[in-house]
């Protein structure tokens, strides 16, 4: 169902609508004009339903009369809103390979999209490879296993801070991997590896 609302702001579909129409003098019809606003959200086709609404009472001459009465049987008409935004594609590159213990620099992965950047974009994912993920004992900060692409940007980098954990032990392997959502699609690169370099 479409949106009608006063004002701006995400969530509205078309342009407000104040439920009324003037037919001028000397005509018999007057056009309602449905105009959608496109507001960059991925949304599937929406309906919007105009129904005559009954009018005040007029006096005129005296007498006081219902301005119009009311077709009941052709008293509403729905227009259809079709969507022209399509659902970005999201990819992961891996652009600092290694995260050193020792200087404390993290290994970094970068997750991309396309398309229109004027909405945030949460993307999901998950995490592997041979280094503990926790939030109490692991070889690196904490990955929660979801990242946010803002507003205004195509690309947020995630970042693999390792712990300098005083233990002695090989270097160890983080994987990332994006899953699925409904608000994005998947594209040809969807993991990357980094890893940590033990002191």
């Amino acid at each position: 169902t479409a949106t009608n609302m006063q004002g701006s702001g995400m969530g509205q579909d078309v342009v407000y609508l104040n439920g009324q129409i003037t037919i001028a003098a000397g005509q018999s019809s007057a056009a309602l004009v449905i105009t959608p606003l496109d507001d960059y959200q991925i949304e599937s086709l929406e309906n919007l339903t105009i129904t005559l609404a009954a009018a005040n009472s007029v006096i005129e001459n005296g007498w006081t009369h219902p301005g119009y009465t009311i077709d009941t049987a052709h008293n509403t008409a729905t227009v259809t809103l079709v969507d022209d935004d399509v659902l970005p594609t999201v990819t992961a590159a891996v652009i600092t390979a290694t995260a050193n213990e020792a200087a404390q620099t993290p290994g970094v992965i970068r997750i991309s999209r396309t398309g229109p950047t004027a909405a945030e974009l949460s993307v999901s994912y998950s995490v592997s490879g041979t280094a503990t993920n926790s939030a109490a004992l692991g070889d690196m900060t904490y990955l929660g296993g979801t990242v946010i692409i803002p507003v205004g940007a195509s690309y947020v980098d995630l970042q693999i801070v390792p712990t300098d954990d005083l233990l002695v032990e090989p270097n160890e392997t983080v994987a990332v991997t994006l899953t699925s959502q409904s608000s994005y699609t998947l594209g040809a690169t969807t993991s990357g590896t980094v890893t940590i370099v033990s002191d």
